[in-house]
């Protein structure tokens, strides 16, 4: 990882180190929710996910270290049991807040902390992600709502209330653009990426939403002169009118 960071630096762009953190590889695999466990609410996959968080700030060079919590069910498993999700959602946000204290206060520059979460209340309070708490108490610098069970480009994300929670406690907050598109004559996604013009549709309508910037990911690679210009184009809200 430090090979990016390094090349990031070069050309001076931040780092931003993100953990997924319903996976937590080499341990006991009965605590994954995936396998019936309990998840987060196991004291040991709770410090095992501390460590990493410690590691990313301190070890590294990164200026901001990303808590995903929305990659659950796309991309690995919940990080709190379903049915107890709700009553146990007080064990995120003590993560939350013990990785802000870790991040922001390790030697030297403080870093930032940011979270990936589900665009709507109700997902956030069935994955035990108190969202408002987190906002309210400043636990993290960033957030960008997202879902990873669609990657169709969806231009009308349901996102107004958690960009008002976030500017109302100083806050920022990203838009993701997912890579594909589907032009509604299949029922499952087309894999074909998005065209410039769908991705600063797109664009515009997150940047008329207030958000402070854009996210994207999974985008063709490697990256050629349409992709770049589509990062270029997505970052200046004048370029995606």
């Amino acid at each position: 990882m430090q090979v990016l960071i390094d090349r990031a630096h070069e050309k001076s762009m931040d780092f931003i180190a993100s953990l997924r953190l319903g996976g937590y590889g080499g341990m006991n695999p009965d605590h994954s929710v995936s396998n019936g466990g309990r998840g987060f609410v196991h004291a040991e996959v709770r410090d095992h996910q501390r460590a990493i968080v410690e590691e990313l700030a301190t070890s590294y060079n990164v200026e901001a270290v990303e808590l995903d919590f929305a990659a659950a069910p796309g991309g690995c498993a919940h990080c709190l049991n379903p049915d107890e999700a709700d009553e146990q959602a007080a064990v995120l946000t003590d993560f939350v807040r013990d990785s802000a204290s870790t991040v922001r206060g390790r030697d030297g520059d403080p870093g930032l902390l940011g979270a990936r979460v589900y665009p709507t209340t109700d997902l956030n309070r069935r994955a035990g992600l108190d969202i408002e708490t987190w906002l309210n108490e400043g636990l993290v610098d960033f957030v960008i709502p997202m879902s990873y069970s669609c990657f169709v480009l969806d231009a009308q994300m349901p996102i107004d209330w958690i960009v008002k929670a976030a500017h109302d406690n100083d806050i920022s907050i990203y838009g993701m653009l997912q890579p594909y598109f589907h032009d509604g004559r299949r029922r499952n996604t087309n894999v074909e990426h998005a065209s410039p013009e769908k991705m600063r549709a797109a664009a515009s309508n997150y940047w008329q939403a207030d958000v402070d910037g854009m996210c994207t990911w999974f985008m063709d690679w490697p990256l050629w002169d349409v992709q770049r210009r589509i990062l270029t184009d997505i970052g200046d809200p004048d370029l995606s009118r």
